[in-house]
């Protein structure tokens, strides 16, 4: 195997790891919101909603480094790509080093804030139903109505 076809394949692998976390999280998130937001009593129970947020954040902070791990060898292949002199030597068609000439990768800090903010939306929805319930607040199907 060329070391092009095994960058292709890391390259592959990797995607397919970062997609499948990316859809861990996001299927745990929309879960756990759905939940709380399904039973009135967890949304009035601080406890309850603490360990869920610490739970979440547990899973997160896990998350974050998988991908992160992935991440960075997604972007030394594409730096491998971005390397002429690798890619010359590997004897390639012109449309083929366009191809890879063409490929990014997000760099990992930009996936840790795209995580971050995510971790951040998840937990602030997850306490807005208890914060509107102590203001009072509350949604009618004609509106918003205070009690």
């Amino acid at each position: 195997m060329s070391d092009v076809q095994t960058l292709l394949s890391l390259f592959k692998d990797h995607t397919g790891i970062v997609n499948t976390l990316w859809g861990v999280l996001s299927t745990v998130a929309l879960a756990l919101l759905g939940f709380v937001y399904k039973d009135a009593e967890l949304r009035r129970d601080p406890l309850l909603l603490t360990i869920l947020t610490i739970g979440f954040l547990a899973l997160a902070a896990g998350n974050e480094v998988a991908i992160a791990r992935s991440q960075r060898i997604l972007v030394r292949v594409t730096e491998a790509f971005h390397d002429k002199e690798f890619v010359g030597a590997a004897k390639l068609s012109p449309s083929m080093e366009g191809v890879l000439a063409a490929h990014q990768a997000q760099t990992v800090s930009g996936i840790r804030k795209t995580h971050t903010t995510f971790d951040i939306l998840v937990i602030v929805a997850l306490w807005i139903p208890y914060v509107a319930h102590l203001t009072g607040y509350r949604a009618v199907e004609s509106g918003p109505e205070r009690i």
